[in-house]
């Protein structure tokens, strides 16, 4: 995966160390203001997100956020999707919170199963859905939203984490943007685009939940000033616009490549999703290795292979479905990883048939 140099952060550094020296003393809860401002106007121009730099939080991280929320959401039972970021669920139980999984559909949540739920509060994924890559579309959305505004203690956590990464057609909106009375909950973070280079999160909270958090006088995770202005610096820069169309360029051709090199396999498989630039959703059509079998052989070619169920729990459509993961990939090393993959599958299909026909 192509991340952020960091030598292409050291021109902002100095100003960033000097702002936090001066401004050592001057604790903000929420986070730097100049970095609030910075988000509100990015999540304007590429999620399409009116907010204001108050219903901005600065956290931690992933983990970070979901406590934030625990401790202003009471009462809270969480829907949350099957197949599904499986790394939230420790989470949830070390924090023994309710969950309640609903099934993903050929259009992502099902809002219908949801209806039929006691949850209030859901987690999802709708610009780009983990892992099948669904993205929910406009009715699906709208009616997601209805559920929501039925009664008072309802909220969408809305998990932007791919961002502005649509590398096929638009991009799709935030679901936040289409929400007019303020029962969705923006979790947001800069790790897709910038790698470990910058651990911070966000959370954009209707106006009820700041009010709540102020009240609460709740702590986020401690990030140093230091990071906070060297990342606003950055937002604000020329540079940055720059460096994401280079991602989505770079995505892009690492995809048409992928795809160009399937295309020319003789594998028995159909390609479901694309247009994520960090992995495709494949469906194979038969009997396939085990991947835990072939998984050293496939890391040793920087590609992964994984069943979408592996993310699951509910039985659901996605059995014939793999997560084909190649974003550690370089441009040049594409043609040779999936013919890679072609040859430890035709190693396997030999061995298997003359087992068979040894035991005929």
């Amino acid at each position: 995966m192509s991340t952020l140099n960091p030598k292409q952060l050291l021109q902002y550094a100095p100003e960033a160390l000097a702002r936090s020296v001066v401004n050592c003393n001057l604790k903000d809860d929420l986070g730097a203001l100049s970095l609030r401002l910075a988000i509100a106007n990015y999540l304007r121009k590429y999620r399409g997100v009116m907010t204001s730099a108050d219903n901005i939080i600065i956290t931690g991280g992933h983990t970070a956020s979901l406590q934030t929320l625990f401790a202003l959401l009471e009462d809270a039972i969480y829907a949350l999707e099957d197949p599904g970021y499986y790394k939230n669920l420790d989470l949830f139980t070390d924090y023994q919170q309710k969950t309640i999984r609903i099934p993903i559909d050929k259009y992502g949540f099902s809002v219908k199963d949801l209806e039929t739920t006691s949850a209030n509060i859901v987690i999802t994924t709708p610009s780009h859905q983990f892992p099948t890559g669904i993205i929910m579309g406009m009715r699906r959305r709208q009616r997601l939203l209805k559920w929501a505004y039925q009664a008072e203690n309802r909220y969408i956590i809305e998990n932007d984490y791919y961002n502005e990464f649509r590398l096929k057609g638009r991009a799709v909106p935030a679901l936040t943007s289409l929400d007019d009375q303020e029962r969705v909950i923006l979790l947001g973070a800069f790790r897709q685009s910038m790698g470990s280079i910058f651990k911070m999160s966000y959370l954009v909270l209707p106006d009820q939940l700041m009010n709540k958090f102020h009240q609460a006088k709740l702590k986020t995770s401690d990030i140093s000033s230091f990071e906070q202005y060297l990342m606003t610096d950055f937002l604000n820069s020329t540079h940055f616009p720059k460096y994401i169309n280079s991602l989505r360029t770079n995505y892009r051709r690492k995809e048409k490549a992928v795809l160009a090199a399937l295309n020319q396999t003789q594998l028995p498989l159909t390609i479901k999703e694309a247009g994520a630039g960090l992995f495709l959703i494949i469906n194979f059509e038969g009997e396939i290795p085990p991947t835990d079998v072939i998984q050293a052989r496939l890391a040793e070619n920087k590609i992964r292979l994984q069943p979408v169920n592996h993310y699951a729990k509910l039985k659901n459509r996605f059995d014939q479905s793999y997560i084909l993961g190649y974003g550690g990939l370089e441009l040049d090393e594409i043609d040779q990883a999936i013919q890679a993959l072609v040859t430890i599958f035709k190693v396997y299909y030999y061995f298997t048939y003359i087992d068979a026909s040894i035991k005929i």
